[in-house]
């Protein structure tokens, strides 16, 4: 079954405008952050960027969702908090995503762009609702919020495609649940 999504990633690793954003991933990806990314790999036995991303994207579902329950007065400082530290968490999740997609083929490399591009701007959303809610949660810090959401599920849609591929379809892959063989490139 082809994913409803799957015309826009076709489109995405197609698209040569991705290729200098694709380049820089692997420039910055690449000597240190891919030596840590690979030792990271063999200590784990898989990459660590998609179990890295839980910290952030829990945080930050766990703040959404106060922000969109009844006495949401009463958890703003909670949600605050939360919103700061998926902030803060996203730098391993960084640095493990870059390594990881340094190695990647060019089509792969470009989706990983677009991946990192939309998740730099969750995080500054999400980065700017926490400092709006500095003196006093409000809507707009709320919708800001809602914002930095949306980016970062669009983020994780195109992550997913990277990370998970029904094992038949691309060498390189493990049969097992489909996960992704990155170490073998």
């Amino acid at each position: 079954m082809t994913a409803k999504l799957e015309p826009i990633i076709q489109a995405l690793a197609g698209s040569g405008s991705l290729d200098r954003p694709a380049q820089l991933v692997a420039d910055v990806g690449g000597g240190a952050v891919r030596s840590a990314a690979n030792r990271a790999h063999a200590f784990l036995g898989h990459p660590a960027h998609p179990a890295l991303t839980d910290m952030p994207i829990g945080f930050w579902t766990s703040a959404w969702t106060l922000d969109l329950l009844p006495g949401r007065a009463r958890s703003a400082n909670a949600a605050r908090t939360l919103i700061g530290l998926g902030v803060v968490s996203t730098m391993p999740a960084v640095v493990s995503g870059l390594g990881d997609a340094a190695a990647f083929p060019l089509r792969e490399r470009r989706l990983s762009a677009a991946h990192a591009s939309l998740n730099v701007a969750a995080t500054a959303a999400f980065a700017l609702s926490w400092w709006m809610r500095r003196n006093q949660t409000t809507n707009a810090a709320r919708a800001v919020a809602h914002v930095g959401a949306a980016l970062a599920t669009a983020g994780a849609a195109i992550g997913g495609h990277l990370a998970f591929r029904p094992a038949d379809t691309q060498p390189g892959e493990s049969r097992r649940a489909g996960v992704r063989n990155v170490s073998s490139r």
